[in-house]
């Protein structure tokens, strides 16, 4: 069989995949947005499975790296990554997933998109690698023009100093660096 990915836990499928996210804030995949792939199967072979996760507008950020290999991406700041690692390591990964839609970037441009592939690597006896891929849609809602709080303060300061690099927010340091 067929790995299936999971959202919310339900493993409902599109169009019902899609989450709110306010502009230049990070988004924590929890609750009724947490990813996680079940497969039937998995232990009839290595048990491992490869996960590739894909924006196009923001990061992508996991703070619990354990168990994975990664062949794009470090897990940390990426567009893309692809990953293997037993379920249960693949799973804690995705259940420690962060999203940040780009500086200044919302969805009066476009929507974004996050695309989940997984592919069981054969793990399915005989007949071969089998796959599943989904899409959630991310809907970055606008902010106001005068921001508050401690993003608006760093960008205040850094903007005072000339620098226009972009701010970000580490999730797992718990603090905004400069980029």
């Amino acid at each position: 069989d067929a790995p299936i990915n999971r959202f919310g836990g339900t493993g409902t499928q599109p169009p019902a995949w899609s989450i709110n996210v306010d502009e230049d804030t990070w988004y924590q995949f929890t609750g009724g947005s947490l990813m996680d792939i079940v497969d039937v199967d998995v232990n009839e072979g290595t048990g491992v499975e490869e996960v590739t996760l894909t924006v196009s507008h923001g990061w992508l950020y996991l703070t619990d790296l354990t168990g994975l290999t990664f062949s794009t991406g470090t897990g940390q700041f990426d567009t893309s990554m692809t990953f293997r690692g037993l379920i249960g390591d693949v799973n804690n990964a995705l259940s420690s997933l962060w999203y940040l839609g780009f500086q200044d970037y919302n969805s009066n441009l476009s929507l974004d998109y996050l695309v989940i592939h997984t592919d069981d690597l054969g793990n399915t006896g005989a007949v071969g690698a089998l796959t599943d891929e989904d899409t959630v849609t991310i809907n970055v809602k606008p902010m106001k023009a005068k921001k508050k709080g401690p993003m608006a303060l760093c960008a205040k300061a850094w903007t005072e100093e000339r620098d226009d690099s972009p701010v970000y927010y580490t999730p797992n340091l718990g603090a905004y660096t400069r980029g």
